[in-house]
């Protein structure tokens, strides 16, 4: 079940970029316009993240998430009767609230489910097969849209996220029985808020953090906001097609997921193994930025490299999850998450400057503009990984084990 949740969050994330240059032909979006759009969405995720992680501690994942889930199809009900630009963003929003903390709310419950040890290999196997929810947002999206409207399709995401969170209710529990959880006291509010300040007091996690803001930030930059829009400005690709490279890129994301996730788990060295992911994704970005006029094919390779290598980020609450105890689970990982939502939020509203400065005022946008997004992501990486490139790779607290 917390793969289904975790797979339907990342399915609103990006279910509308396969439907983009739909939406700026109709609506009359500006390369602006559509950073705003995608933005919207991870920044109201961001700024809810502490709040949900607060609330997932103190109220356990069985209210939450179909609460959570409830506001998203409300947001996907808003979106699809919008009729302008800020009705989009307004939705986008909502659908944000909605889903803040419906990944790391199946994770938290794993961490109370499972021993530590295995905390690894479940997040990381939840992170990645959530990237199935990518998958769904193109080929299947594309085609929906195009037998209904984008409205229509839609509008039938608002029953099936209603159905999900009746599930939801009835099959997910907080804790096994006998946990710690059901004999713990509740915080008071003040205590949760308290709980936030010794999270960030952790020594090393500002480092993580900072790593957090960049990783998914970069790749989401692509897969969520330019993929589709360069797709069609530079090699003229339709719905369809889109939808067929993105489908590529969404796979490799899932695939690089487990990878990556099996790796940490033979090789027990995290930290590693995140640096070596954000150096291959820095130098494919680079790549992109610095070839001219690379072919369909070259392209679509490249950026399904790209997603591939990028799975990487989806170890980064692991990492996580060695600096902190069990009664911080929610807020520890949500913190962390906080800064992966605003990271994605800030590099897509930062790249839709890049853009607007350089493509012309209702025009297409050229191959140049998307060539300037790819090296900012790129030198993002860098920057990134030289402030965690100190980072202590940390160990769970015996507070953290059975």
């Amino acid at each position: 079940m917390a793969v289904t949740v975790a797979m339907t969050a990342q399915f609103f994330r990006n279910a509308h970029v396969v439907i983009a240059p739909d939406l700026m032909r109709e609506l009359g979006a500006s390369a602006g316009s559509l950073a705003a759009l995608t933005s919207a969405m991870f920044l109201a995720s961001a700024i809810t993240q502490i709040p949900g992680g607060i609330l997932l501690d103190r109220f356990g994942t069985r209210l939450m998430m179909p609460i959570m889930l409830a506001l998203t199809g409300i947001g996907a009900g808003l979106f699809a009767a919008a009729h302008s630009v800020g009705e989009l963003v307004f939705a986008r929003a909502f659908m944000g609230v909605g889903g803040a903390v419906l990944i790391m709310a199946g994770i938290v419950a794993c961490a109370r489910w499972f021993d530590a040890r295995q905390f690894s290999t479940l997040a990381g196997s939840i992170m990645a097969t959530s990237q199935l929810g990518n998958l769904a947002a193109t080929v299947p999206m594309a085609v929906i849209a195009s037998w209904f409207g984008w409205r229509g399709a839609y509008a039938a995401l608002v029953a099936c996220t209603f159905l999900l969170a009746a599930a939801v209710y009835v099959l997910v529990r907080d804790a096994p029985p006998g946990h710690d959880y059901h004999a713990r006291p509740r915080e008071t509010l003040a205590q949760c808020a308290a709980g936030v300040i010794d999270v960030l007091r952790i020594p090393g996690i500002w480092r993580l953090l900072v790593m957090a803001w960049f990783a998914w930030g970069t790749l989401s930059c692509i897969i969520g906001l330019w993929a589709g829009p360069y797709l069609s400005d530079v090699h003229g690709l339709d719905t369809l097609g889109r939808g067929k490279t993105l489908f590529w890129m969404a796979s490799g994301v899932a695939v690089g997921g487990l990878g990556f996730t099996l790796l940490d788990r033979w090789s027990g060295r995290t930290k590693r193994v995140i640096q070596y992911g954000a150096l291959a994704n820095a130098i494919v970005f680079a790549v992109l930025a610095l070839l001219p006029a690379p072919s369909l094919l070259l392209v679509t390779v490249l950026l399904s490299l790209a997603s591939l290598v990028g799975g990487y980020s989806l170890l980064i609450p692991t990492h996580g999850r060695h600096f902190y105890p069990d009664r911080l689970i929610g807020r520890g990982i949500s913190s962390v998450n906080c800064a992966v939502l605003f990271g994605a939020a800030s590099l897509q509203a930062l790249t839709g400057m890049v853009v607007s400065a350089l493509a012309p005022a209702g025009g297409p946008i050229g191959a140049g503009a998307y060539r300037a997004v790819f090296a900012t992501l790129a030198g993002a990486l860098v920057i990134a990984l030289l402030c965690y490139w100190r980072c202590p790779q940390g160990r769970i607290s015996e507070a953290g084990r059975r």
